[in-house]
């Protein structure tokens, strides 16, 4: 028995079972694509909130500077009071370089974009330029879209090495 009739032109006419076996391949992929979106928007899911976190507790400390740097800022400070706000704005900066190198479960750097093993900032501050020259990582979470789940640190840092000292204190040694 053959696969197919033949119709009134000579055409081969496939037979039911032939176009559901078709039908049935194509809702499979169908499946498997939609099941792969699901999984990336769970993924993106996950990472964002977790960007958006270290992004919070990066605000919380920048705001912390800025309270530090308006105190300082004051007249009525001292070189003791001075040393001691310049001593709380070097933790700080140590804060705010850690979690701007944070990592995720899978030891990705969170702000490395496609450079995702790579540290972002080096212990001075420098922005790595492998991270600086790095792309944006998106998952597709649909045909015609995708999302963002990792920029490089440059995109979204914009950091500036031009503060001073000031106030006309010495610094200790350890400084």
């Amino acid at each position: 028995m053959s696969d197919s009739v033949f119709g009134i032109h000579g055409q081969a006419l496939v037979f039911q079972s032939q176009r559901m076996g078709i039908l049935a391949s194509n809702i499979s992929v169908l499946s498997s694509k939609q099941n792969q979106y699901s999984t990336n928007i769970d993924n993106a899911t996950g990472k964002i909130q977790v960007q958006e976190s270290t992004l919070g507790s990066i605000a919380t400390m920048l705001q912390s500077v800025r309270d530090l740097a308006i105190q300082a800022n004051n007249a009525a400070q001292n070189c003791t009071s001075l040393a001691v706000l310049s001593d709380q704005l070097d933790q700080l900066k140590q804060a705010l370089a850690s979690q701007m190198n944070v990592t995720d479960e899978r030891g990705e750097y969170l702000f490395s974009g496609t450079a995702a093993r790579q540290i972002p900032y080096d212990a001075n501050g420098m922005l790595n330029p492998a991270v600086d020259s790095a792309g944006t990582v998106k998952l597709a979470i649909s045909d015609q879209q995708s999302v963002a789940i990792n920029q490089p640190a440059g995109q979204i840092f914009q950091l500036s090495s031009s503060a001073t000292t000031g106030g006309g204190c010495k610094h200790s040694a350890s400084h």
